[in-house]
């Protein structure tokens, strides 16, 4: 694709080294065109301290690649972490969490004319904590920090790739992407987390 502009160039002292309205071919190659892709989000509110908050499992026919995730954690009067602050780990695994009451949540398209997703995506209510799975690797880490006497919102937010770099990838179903709090720390049953992930099937 080319495109053509007017455009007049100076020297360091502001005189002209071309004509008035002379022009510039300039070759954009870099310019996207078709390359889209199909990109679901699960968002839950309300999620207790468990660890993993949630977890996102690989498909066996797309390549899942996963652009954001936000967790916020909202600590209503009299319930806290007993670690205070709380750390929250973006992590690789591979093998689930078992156990506890798992939920399958249902992945919004952001164009319903794309194929319904493939990734499973996984998080725990009820009273009983999961057991996680194997971890490979972690990707980010951040802290959330509770004023047990003015219990506020925090959050954390974490954005993946750019024109260079690749997002966190799950090639098949033997890995998963999984939202956890920090080993060791022990949020209470008053304590809640909204978690949001954003991801490409390809």
């Amino acid at each position: 694709m080319s495109c053509v502009w007017p455009v007049q160039i100076n020297d360091s002292n502001g005189n002209a080294l071309n004509s008035t309205g002379g022009s510039l071919d300039v070759n954009v190659t870099s310019m996207p065109s078709g390359t889209l892709k199909a990109t679901y989000s699960v968002a839950i509110t309300g999620l207790l301290g468990y660890s993993p908050l949630l977890q996102i499992q690989g498909s066996a026919t797309k390549t899942i690649k996963i652009t954001k995730v936000a967790v916020c954690n909202m600590c209503p009067s009299g319930g806290y972490p007993t670690t205070n602050p709380v750390d929250i780990m973006i992590s690789r695994y591979s093998s689930g969490a078992t156990g506890g009451a798992p939920t399958t949540a249902p992945a919004a398209k952001f164009d319903t004319t794309d194929a319904n997703a493939t990734a499973t995506v996984t998080y725990w209510t009820g009273s009983t904590a999961p057991t996680i799975g194997t971890i490979v690797a972690d990707f980010r880490a951040a802290r959330i920090y509770m004023n047990t006497n003015n219990p506020a919102t925090q959050s954390a937010y974490f954005a993946f790739g750019d024109a260079l770099t690749k997002q966190p990838t799950l090639q098949g179903t033997g890995e998963y992407l999984v939202i956890r709090t920090s080993p060791g720390e022990s949020p209470t049953s008053q304590t809640y987390f909204d978690v949001w992930i954003d991801w490409t099937e390809e």
